[in-house]
């Protein structure tokens, strides 16, 4: 019996679907039988530790406690800054150039006005330059003064001329590791001790007609970087030779007119034949007064005058040259 067309179409389509269904069977037994594959774990999201959090918290207050320092130092110097201003002492303000300022918004010259008015003028500038003029004021008190200047972190130049001074209140002076230059020409300054002048990186000092002994130039000796001494009308004698040649980088000296005789000198400059000496006996008149004409036939000179130093950074500068325009100068 033949089958119609309706169902020839049926059975193909039956056969068709009994062969799908025994290849998923087949399938099926082959995803059984196989060996299990290894799945990667899933990686969990980092979560900060306890340690991470304590890390942060020890960077936070180191930063805390170092924005501290410097806000106090700047409202010390402020207040030095109000006393120094009343006694009618110069002062040269130059960039605080520390990294903490370097992070905050802006520049030290220019900093943001919002800033300016929470952290003060000091915060952004430091006094690098004094100079304190006896002649200015003639009734300044010289302890109120330096006692103001004790609480100026980064000075590097400091000029006192005609103003009560001993070695004794130099001390809290060479605390400033940073002092380059020093001038205390002309003033009291007797035949004491200096020997914290050590501590500093003084590169020039000027200490004529002063009472500077024997004793200051031997603790002077340990200042390995000084270039320029000027000891004019000073007490040295010839006991100061041997400790000034221990200045190797000396360029240039003034020793006009003190108790060296000029067989020290020569002595001297056979020792530092690099620098600059200039030299005049002491002659007096029979009533102490300085004999000028013969001080003055009596003079030698050994070296070259103020020999250049290639390197300008490393020159010493002279306090109280005020060589570039600064808005900031307290006058």
């Amino acid at each position: 019996m033949s089958k119609s067309p309706q169902q020839q179409k049926l059975s193909d389509r039956l056969a068709s679907l009994e062969r799908e269904v025994s290849r998923l069977a087949d399938s099926m037994e082959r995803l059984a039988t196989a060996p299990p594959r290894a799945t990667p774990a899933a990686r969990p999201g980092w979560r900060p530790s306890l340690r991470w959090y304590l890390g942060l918290l020890v960077v936070l207050a180191a930063i805390a406690a170092w924005f501290g320092v410097e806000f106090r130092g700047s409202q010390r110097q402020a207040t030095a800054v109000d006393t120094l201003v009343s006694e009618r002492v110069k002062l040269d303000f130059e960039p605080n150039e520390s990294l903490l300022v370097s992070l905050l918004p802006g520049s030290p010259d220019n900093p943001p006005p919002a800033l300016l008015r929470m952290l003060g003028h000091d915060f952004f500038h430091r006094i690098s330059d004094v100079v304190v003029d006896g002649r200015i004021r003639n009734d300044t008190d010289p302890h109120v003064v330096l006692s103001a200047i004790s609480r100026l972190p980064s000075l590097r130049a400091l000029q006192v001329k005609n103003f009560p001074l001993s070695t004794k209140d130099l001390s809290p002076v060479f605390a400033f590791r940073q002092l380059e230059s020093l001038n205390v020409s002309r003033t009291t300054l007797d035949s004491g001790s200096i020997r914290d002048v050590a501590w500093t990186r003084l590169r020039w000092l000027d200490a004529s007609h002063t009472w500077l002994g024997d004793l200051a130039v031997s603790e002077l000796s340990r200042c390995k970087h000084l270039q320029y001494l000027n000891l004019e009308r000073t007490a040295i004698t010839d006991q100061s030779v041997e400790y000034l040649a221990k200045l190797t980088n000396l360029r240039e000296i003034n020793l006009n007119r003190t108790q060296i005789t000029p067989s020290g000198v020569t002595e001297l400059a056979d020792k530092l034949p690099d620098c600059y000496i200039q030299y005049q006996p002491l002659v007096l008149f029979e009533d102490g007064s300085v004999n000028v004409q013969a001080c003055y036939r009596g003079r030698l000179t050994f070296g070259s005058e103020s020999p250049p130093d290639p390197r300008e950074f490393e020159a010493a500068r002279p306090p109280g040259r005020y060589t570039r325009s600064n808005p900031f100068a307290v006058f």
